[in-house]
């Protein structure tokens, strides 16, 4: 029997940001800190997973993957944070067509079965998928040396496609830093401060 996910109280953050780069004065935590001064400007309490700190393992091991549940600590926080908060923004560079093997990691052992999403029917006959995610408002930031029309078919699909859409996000939104093989500081301080609208506007949504 999948047992019912828990309902948010008001102590629980209301955004979980997720950010993924070995190095902390990259260019991604500096997108991930818009996010963050936003969600403070609108009230927002913020739960952030820097997960080259934060996760134990990427792996999902073969024990895990026959129980279907997690006996690790750490996954089950971030599987009941996933459940219970409002908002998930996480934020990445792209690397060959996807992001960090750290993250895809992270999303395999965190979005399981009875926390994402459910398949539901009689036994032995056809099942019905159920996204478990509904509640949540989702947005991935990425920066890549890729163009839009590259990236629109690669990273953005991952995440429109095969995880939120696949879990029952209804609303989310895929945000790009392109071409930033050419970008110098003068451009990444522009994009920075015209990614800040588009996070308050999904912030205060």
């Amino acid at each position: 029997m999948i047992e019912e996910q828990p309902r948010r109280s008001e102590l629980d953050p209301e955004l979980l940001l997720v950010v993924c780069h070995p190095i902390g004065g990259s260019f991604t935590h500096a997108v991930a800190a818009v996010i963050e001064d936003g969600a403070a400007r609108c009230g927002l309490e913020t739960r952030r997973i820097d997960l080259y700190h934060d996760l134990p393992s990427p792996v999902l091991s073969a024990d895990e993957l026959r129980r279907g549940v997690s006996f690790d600590e750490t996954i089950l926080a971030h599987q009941g944070l996933l459940a219970t908060v409002s908002r998930l923004a996480v934020v990445h560079p792209d690397w060959w067509g996807g992001p960090p093997a750290l993250l895809k990691g992270w999303v395999e052992r965190v979005f399981r079965a009875g926390i994402a999403y459910r398949f539901t029917g009689e036994e032995f006959m056809p099942k019905v998928k159920q996204g478990l995610l509904g509640h949540l408002s989702a947005l991935a930031a990425y920066t890549t040396d890729s163009t839009p029309e590259t990236a629109e078919q690669s990273v953005e699909r991952f995440w429109r496609e095969s995880v939120f859409a696949f879990c029952g996000v209804v609303r989310c939104e895929c945000y790009g830093f392109h071409e930033m093989y050419s970008a110098g500081p003068g451009v990444r301080t522009r994009r920075l401060r015209e990614f800040e609208a588009t996070a308050r506007a999904w912030l205060a949504g």
